[in-house]
């Protein structure tokens, strides 16, 4: 991956979608690739080399979309390093809770009407409409779906993981449909 130019007020960029080259790829239940993250021109990720959890980064932003979200907030970074868990959930306000290693990209994001703030870990903010934030999310989820489509079905090695599993891809089409929705009807407003 090139490192990008940080020239937008907010950039988000995945590539090289693989799975773990150590792994049967049926065993792999994470899409990992590289990220390009900069806010207001500070860049947060360009390192070419660097492996990131995209599925479940893709889940988070889809949350996102709907809610605030402040480090730590679901159990992990933003955009995690890792994740080697699907855990179902009960009572917490999402399906699963996916599990990794402390490392991870982090920022800040405060819906304010039909706006969304992206605040750095250093301060640094800027603004986009809602509707930007949803297309730009929904760009980099369907990257993700189109690499899950073209691979082989997936193998879990537990009935947990294999609920954690179902419910990550229930909650990724859920908020996918009302995000679509939402631009389809030009409507800057979840309902």
């Amino acid at each position: 991956m090139k490192s990008h130019a940080c020239f937008l007020m907010i950039q988000i960029v995945f590539s090289d979608l693989h799975w773990l080259p150590q792994s049967d790829q049926a065993d792999d239940l994470c899409a990992h690739g590289t990220v390009n993250v900069c806010i207001d021109k500070e860049t947060l990720s360009d390192v070419p080399n660097k492996e990131w959890t995209l599925s479940c980064a893709g889940l988070y932003l889809l949350r996102s979309l709907e809610h605030d979200y402040h480090p730590g907030d679901y159990g992990s970074q933003l955009i995690p390093c890792c994740s080697f868990d699907f855990v179902p959930q009960e009572n917490w306000q999402f399906p699963v809770l996916m599990l990794g290693c402390p490392n991870g990209i982090e920022w800040h994001i405060k819906h304010e009407g039909n706006a969304v703030t992206h605040t750095t870990l250093n301060g640094n903010s800027s603004t986009l409409a809602l509707h930007e934030w949803i297309s730009l999310v929904l760009s980099l989820t369907n990257q993700v779906e189109e690499f899950y489509q073209l691979s082989g079905p997936k193998k879990t090695i537990s009935k947990e993981l294999k609920e954690g599993y179902s419910r990550f891809w229930s909650e990724w089409r859920t908020r996918t449909e009302r995000a679509r929705r939402v631009t389809s009807h030009n409507n800057d407003y979840y309902v």
